[in-house]
């Protein structure tokens, strides 16, 4: 996994989101996507070992019949997807479709059109989903502009 002390001008940001959780990882943007699944299982396990926690109701409670979604142990068992729409990914999420099985041996963020600084949103597969079936099924929660730049904040006309 690269830190970010090894990074140098041709490394690249991506930003993996599920839920309200976003994770960044500094990549190559040549690196199959095989050790960026990998690294963000990795990622994942470290920062939560009981398991990613459950998606927050709206009322800023976490409901009880689901404390926490068990991170898998394969890295075919995480489906990857981009925004249908770059510059609104409230639009949805489309599934990336991996070769060789959906492991991404030889695909790569380069080689599939992702940007530096780009988000994938992940999912965790569920028994024998096949690979592009849950292309609306990426759980991404954006944040408001309320929430970002609290309630009182006034958008300037003269930037937009």
């Amino acid at each position: 996994m690269l830190v970010v002390e090894d990074a140098d001008p041709s490394t690249w940001t991506l930003r993996f989101k599920h839920g309200r959780i976003t994770i960044l990882l500094y990549i190559e943007p040549l690196t199959p996507f095989a050790t960026l699944k990998s690294d963000l299982l990795d990622t994942l396990r470290e920062r939560y070992p009981l398991g990613l926690p459950a998606p927050s109701n709206g009322s800023g409670t976490v409901p009880e019949i689901q404390p926490h979604t068990q991170i898998p142990d394969s890295i075919e068992d995480i489906a990857l997807g981009v925004p249908v729409d770059e510059c609104d990914a409230g639009k949805g999420w489309q599934e990336l479709v991996l070769m060789n099985g959906g492991t991404g041996i030889r695909d790569s963020p380069k080689s599939l059109g992702l940007k530096d600084r780009g988000m994938v949103a992940f999912r965790f597969k569920k028994g024998d989903e096949m690979e592009g079936a849950g292309e609306s099924l990426f759980e991404v929660t954006l944040p408001t502009y309320e929430e970002t730049y609290g309630e009182g904040a006034e958008i300037d006309e003269a930037s937009r």
